[in-house]
């Protein structure tokens, strides 16, 4: 979980790169840009899909929950603890698997779950086995289970959990940064990599206002005087 509203970030990213985009065109043209951003616009990239169904078909996509129209089992399954526990069985290899690790139940030996098709037919029935198998059951060392075979599996986690992930931490995902008003703080670093290593954290995020000039006088060319008069009148902080 994030544990915060997702248009935030999803918002802060595409803020970034508009701005980024104005900066290029500038560059190109002498022309400055005007950006009108909107978080609830900002998602809407994020459901594409389903607004490409509805543009082609006139048929609103109904909802889905956690399930994959494509996939199934694809769902979050109770675990001991109030814990959930996420799986996604992509082909019929993976299936064989989960089956193994579930003990090879009665249930699922039928034939009728062999296949995708039958899966996804009968993905409610799977999903009330599964939710009995892993209810009782401790999340993460089912996660652990399922992954050594191959099996996509993780516990639903918290932001405590995120940090403390074992994957991330593994392949330095978290850095612990110095900021000036927090102290020293563990700080993600980008979700992409050019070489084997993370791309560095630089800096801290900056005060409030700390980058005024920096910003709006040399990337942006305001003349000092103006600036002192933005400050002056309390126009910037």
């Amino acid at each position: 979980a994030l544990g915060l509203p997702y248009a935030d970030p999803a918002g802060g990213l595409m803020g970034a790169a508009a701005a980024l985009a104005a900066l290029r065109h500038r560059e190109l043209t002498g022309e400055g840009q005007h950006i009108d951003l909107s978080e609830a616009e900002t998602l809407v990239t994020c459901l594409t899909e389903g607004f490409a169904e509805l543009a082609a078909t006139g048929k609103e996509p109904e909802r889905a929950g956690n399930a994959d129209r494509n996939w199934a089992p694809h769902g979050v399954y109770p675990c001991q603890d109030d814990r959930w526990l996420a799986i996604a069985v992509t082909n019929d290899d993976e299936w064989q698997a989960l089956v193994d690790r579930m003990g090879r139940p009665g249930w699922a030996l039928s034939g009728a779950f062999d296949t995708v098709h039958g899966r996804l037919a009968n993905r409610d029935s799977i999903d009330s086995f599964i939710s009995n198998w892993t209810a009782g059951q401790d999340a993460f060392d089912i996660a652990e289970r399922l992954q050594d075979r191959g099996v996509p599996a993780t516990p639903s986690q918290h932001a405590g959990d995120v940090l403390n992930d074992p994957h991330l931490r593994s392949r330095g995902f978290f850095r612990d940064v110095n900021h000036p008003g927090m102290g020293l703080r563990p700080v993600h670093s980008a979700a992409f990599r050019y070489g084997h290593e993370p791309l560095p954290i630089r800096r801290a995020a900056p005060l409030l206002g700390e980058d005024n000039d920096a910003v709006l006088g040399n990337l942006l060319g305001v003349p000092r005087d103006r600036l002192a008069r933005f400050e002056e009148r309390g126009s910037l902080t």
